[in-house]
């Protein structure tokens, strides 16, 4: 008998596990024993982009021919086909938001159960800055003043799975705070997500920027989906620091007068004078009586002669009375 007859595939789900649940009561307590082997689901869990097809196999005996089970399907497109100890399952198009599958051996309670992930990546992200009431600024970007909290908000758009999403805030190249969103809701939702920021006079000229990214874990696409706003330029209105300049005062080096290293001595004149000479008359010197009339000696010497020049005249005087003597005896003597 077909359980799904004349169903609709969207009660088929709800109705069909209903029916199961009272088919697995039905038939006892041994059954629930009979688990030796549960069915295995192909990629789990399975992710797929809203709207791209998706495909699953579920096997048991990892896929041994010698087992006899045999699996059932239950799920609400009716897109299975069994292939041996396998059922496939393919949806040419993932429309559906929320939907399970669940895969089980016949005639018994041993079932497994498909998750399926559908993901739409955010169609917007935006930045912007808020007081702390939430009010939206005149422009987003301020103006902004000095010291005062504001909300830096990051606004994601029609994202789903919205819990599998986290936001990271930036500033310039700077990570400030990744946060995760609390909703459930497996269809696109809008997420707003706040982070306080208080302003400081640094953050004038400097960017924000916030970005979205879903982490779908090893199954999913690699690498991750990633949304990234655009950026805006903080205007923050603080007061300027003035600073008290000092006159300009010019450094006056006195200077010493100069000092020769050099000692010279006072200037001498090298000029002579000459000395001039006087004559002065000195006694006469008295004659020597000799055989021969003695040449009598100049009674006048000039005052210019020498200590010298006097002896020289007194020994001259001398020998020619010595040798007037010498001849006088040798005259004699003939």
């Amino acid at each position: 008998m077909d359980l799904h007859a004349g169903l609709s595939p969207k009660r088929v789900s709800v109705t069909g596990l209903f029916l199961w649940c009272l088919l697995f009561g039905a038939v006892g307590v041994h059954a629930k024993n009979d688990c030796k082997e549960l069915p295995v689901f192909s990629p789990s869990p399975l992710v797929v982009k809203h709207g791209d097809p998706a495909i699953a196999t579920c096997s048991i005996c990892n896929n041994d021919s010698s087992c006899d089970y045999e699996l059932r399907l239950e799920e609400p497109f009716q897109a299975s086909v069994k292939k041996g100890n396998q059922m496939l399952w393919n949806v040419p198009n993932m429309t559906d938001w929320s939907l399970q599958i669940y895969c089980f051996i016949f005639d018994t309670s041993c079932i497994t159960s498909l998750e399926v992930i559908v993901y739409q990546p955010p169609e917007k992200v935006s930045m912007s800055f808020r007081n702390h009431s939430g009010r939206l600024l005149e422009n987003p970007s301020g103006p902004l003043e000095e010291d005062q909290l504001y909300c830096l908000q990051c606004e994601v758009e029609a994202v789903a799975p919205a819990q599998n999403m986290t936001v990271a805030f930036y500033r310039g190249l700077t990570e400030l705070s990744v946060m995760r969103s609390s909703t459930t809701d497996k269809r696109p939702v809008n997420v707003n997500l706040c982070l306080n920021h208080t302003v400081s006079r640094q953050d004038h000229g400097a960017t924000f920027w916030c970005e979205a990214r879903l982490e779908l874990g090893p199954e999913g696409p690699q690498p991750p989906p990633v949304v990234r706003s655009h950026n805006i330029t903080a205007n923050v209105l603080y007061v300027p620091v003035t600073t008290t300049v000092a006159p300009y005062v010019p450094t006056t080096t006195t200077t010493a007068p100069y000092v020769p290293t050099t000692t010279t001595p006072p200037y001498v004149s090298t000029t002579t004078t000459a000395t001039s000479y006087v004559r002065r008359k000195t006694p006469a010197t008295p004659y020597v009586t000799t055989t021969t009339t003695a040449t009598p000696v100049d009674s006048v010497t000039p005052t210019n002669k020498s200590s010298a020049g006097q002896s020289s005249v007194l020994h001259h005087s001398l020998y020619t009375s010595i040798f007037v003597w010498v001849c006088w005896g040798l005259v004699s003597l003939l």
